[in-house]
């Protein structure tokens, strides 16, 4: 199930890449549409597979919880990060004109996609004991 789960969160990223090229640079939207309504598939099926994983007796891990934060990124941030995207290929591949540059604060935001590896490690794995405080007892 480990696997099920570590491949639905390569194909979040690939799926909608994939749909990508396939509408600007192969020129085919309907497969490139079909292709991006997969990535709510995908986040579906992690969030399944995780469920069936922990609840057969798998053990929480950092897997896990990245598969939890995927789908609120999803939610969060796609239609944006899709968007952005899809503005990019179609001036590199389609000949569309260059994309404007994102209204101020909204890098911040997409920054902070990039952060959420670091809480979620700190909240997934427990600190280390302080050994200091049991060596002055």
């Amino acid at each position: 199930m480990l696997y099920l789960i570590v491949a639905c969160e390569v194909a979040f990223w690939v799926v909608p890449a994939s749909g990508l090229l396939a509408r600007y640079a192969l020129r085919r939207p309907r497969v490139g549409g079909a292709l991006l309504v997969g990535v709510p598939v995908v986040d579906l099926v992690l969030v399944v597979a995780c469920a069936v994983d922990l609840r057969t007796g798998g053990t929480p891990g950092m897997t896990h919880s990245l598969a939890a934060a995927y789908p609120g990124i999803s939610v969060a941030f796609g239609p944006y990060l899709v968007a952005r995207a899809a503005a990019w290929f179609a001036h590199r591949f389609a000949g569309g004109p260059r994309p404007a540059r994102p209204p101020l604060g909204v890098s911040s935001a997409v920054t902070a996609i990039w952060l959420v590896g670091r809480p979620l490690r700190l909240t997934s794995f427990p600190p280390e004991p302080d050994y200091q405080m049991e060596e002055e007892r």
